[in-house]
């Protein structure tokens, strides 16, 4: 789930930074390949990647080096510069220890009293 913010969230259990939501672009493509995130262009640089996107350019990935000593861009992560992979957690390992602790604690979900007064019921 995508989440949308100004300021960057950070992990409820860590206190780490949430990585940002990035979406792949990819050049150099053969025109039968090309879709929403293909470019048939080869960018020479990140400055020639930013006329594709609005977005910011978080990293690239380039081509080897051809016999002329040219290259290109191979692919480069964009951000929209509000999007995070998560609002709360860096990931789901410390969603779960989270929760381990927070059950640890006496919290619970109303559905958990509803199945344990069941089988109180059940058992009586």
């Amino acid at each position: 789930m995508t989440y949308k913010s100004t300021t960057p969230p950070l992990c409820r259990y860590c206190g780490g930074p949430i990585a940002k939501h990035t979406t792949c672009l990819f050049f150099g493509r053969s025109k039968g390949s090309v879709s929403g995130h293909d470019f048939v262009e080869r960018p020479a640089s990140i400055d020639e990647v930013r006329k594709f996107t609005n977005h910011k350019v978080t990293s690239v990935r380039r081509s080897g080096t051809a016999a002329d000593g040219s290259s290109w861009v191979l692919s480069a992560n964009v951000w929209d510069g509000e999007s995070y992979v998560d609002e709360f957690f860096c990931n789901g390992v410390h969603a779960r220890a989270m929760g381990v602790k927070a059950a640890k604690m006496g919290y619970r979900m109303p559905a958990y009293d509803r199945a344990a007064l069941r089988q109180k019921e059940e058992t009586t």
